[in-house]
């Protein structure tokens, strides 16, 4: 399996988890844009929350390292998998902490266009080319629609575009069925695509309507 965007491959997780420096030390450079995105979509910081986010990340990334002997299949999509679950851990963590200390976010109608800019900020240096929207202002415009949905379409939304594991791994870890999470991912994508096109339709919903139509028109 390979990473184009990130310049990541099987064969690096491989030579790290060999014993080999050069490759450990590379591997962990290339792989922090990854975390930092997970830590990110997940948490959307505000902006005088933005040295926590930071410090979530490179604790995320330490503890990475210190694990990464323990991966047991050394493979990209494994690594994305561990790299999830230690992400999840920490943000979770936080947020307990933050909730006991009881501190208060800003209003959201002060906050949010500077959270959005440093959300999309972020998001688009970190995420791979082959998820991440061709400019700036598409971005931006898939930034706010994930911070306004409902927590357990952000969850899936995360888990399946950001960390991109596979479906039966999502299930697992939001303890649904397969099916039941497959179906949760797609209403929140259809969600998200309306918040940012203002039409759940995708392509391919376009082309199957069109082919429906044309073989309506042969038919008649």
């Amino acid at each position: 399996m390979h990473d184009d965007a990130a310049g990541l491959h099987d064969a690096l997780v491989q030579a790290a988890l060999a014993g080999e420096t050069v490759a450990r030390d590379r591997l962990m450079t290339l792989v922090r844009p990854m975390v930092r995105a997970m830590v990110f979509a997940r948490l959307s910081p505000m902006p005088h929350q933005h040295h926590d986010a930071d410090d979530l990340v490179q604790e995320s990334c330490l503890g990475l390292s210190q694990g990464l002997d323990s991966l047991q299949v050394p493979t990209i999509a494994a690594l994305r998998s561990y790299a999830s679950t230690i992400v999840s851990r920490r943000v979770a963590d936080f947020l307990r902490k933050q909730a006991r200390q009881d501190r208060q976010l800003p209003a959201a109608a002060e906050t949010a266009p500077e959270s959005h800019l440093l959300w999309v900020n972020l998001l688009a240096d970190s995420l791979t080319p082959g998820t991440q929207a061709q400019n700036r202002e598409d971005v931006m415009r898939i930034a706010n629609a994930l911070i306004g949905l409902k927590p357990r379409y952000r969850e899936v939304i995360t888990l399946a575009l950001v960390d991109q594991l596979p479906m039966i791994e999502i299930a697992a870890r939001l303890e649904l069925s397969r099916p039941a999470a497959s179906m949760l991912f797609l209403r929140a994508l259809r969600t998200l695509r309306r918040e940012v096109t203002g039409s759940s339709k995708g392509p391919n919903d376009a082309r199957s309507e069109s082919d429906r139509k044309r073989s309506a028109g042969d038919a008649g």
